[in-house]
């Protein structure tokens, strides 16, 4: 009897496990309901562990930014430093600017959830970067874009924020969640204050309420 539950419990185990093999494979391969593309990859330091849901411990900023939906560490979390050249040339380190809050956002240009959301982050960055707010969004060699695609994508839309393009891969290994766009929020001491995987209306009054509180 008991040599009987075991083989039936072991079935029932595999079969899950099938299903479970199944789900993941798909979700890495094809975008989600949610306006995320999905991409093979590292996860990112800031993993599934060290997400909770808001609490009321929590400032008013994280408060703010988990009700629209964004990821929050339990625990201080510094960004991880890089140098990678924007689309003109110039080396862009991540660290010079401490000081300031910083939208760091990774796209592509065949990511149609990207570049339905970058207006509206352009729009966000036209009226706060007077104030000090940061944008920097990037892409990478590991996406399948090229600095020629993603130079032309910028300089045909206008976008008046840094555009970033990493071909040593520096940012994807700390930053790279396996979807885009994902964007983290840096506050002005270089620690991760919130994470977003999926697109948002960067110019929403929620948003800029919250972008507001950063900038205290």
């Amino acid at each position: 009897m008991n040599k009987k539950l075991l083989i039936l419990t072991a079935a029932v185990l595999a079969l899950v496990g099938a299903g479970l093999y199944i789900f993941i494979s798909k979700t890495a391969d094809d975008p989600d309901d949610t306006g995320i593309s999905a991409l093979p990859g590292p996860r990112t330091e800031l993993s599934e562990e060290t997400i909770i849901p808001v609490q009321d411990s929590y400032t008013r900023l994280q408060t703010m930014l988990g009700q629209m939906g964004f990821q929050l560490p339990t625990t201080a979390f510094p960004a991880p430093d890089f140098t990678v050249k924007d689309i003109h040339g110039n080396d862009i380190r991540l660290s010079d600017y401490k000081g300031r809050p910083v939208l760091f956002n990774l796209w592509a240009t065949w990511c149609p959830p990207c570049r339905e959301e970058m207006p509206s982050m352009d729009a966000l960055y036209t009226e706060f970067k007077k104030d000090g707010l940061v944008i920097l969004a990037a892409s990478s060699s590991l996406t399948n874009d090229t600095f020629d695609k993603v130079k032309a994508y910028a300089l045909d839309n206008g976008f008046t924020f840094p555009i970033l393009f990493d071909d040593t891969e520096a940012i994807d290994y700390s930053y790279f969640t396996g979807s885009i766009p994902t964007s983290y929020l840096i506050d002005k001491q270089g620690m991760i204050a919130a994470r977003l995987v999926g697109a948002i209306d960067w110019s929403s009054n929620d948003m800029k309420a919250a972008i507001r509180e950063m900038l205290k």
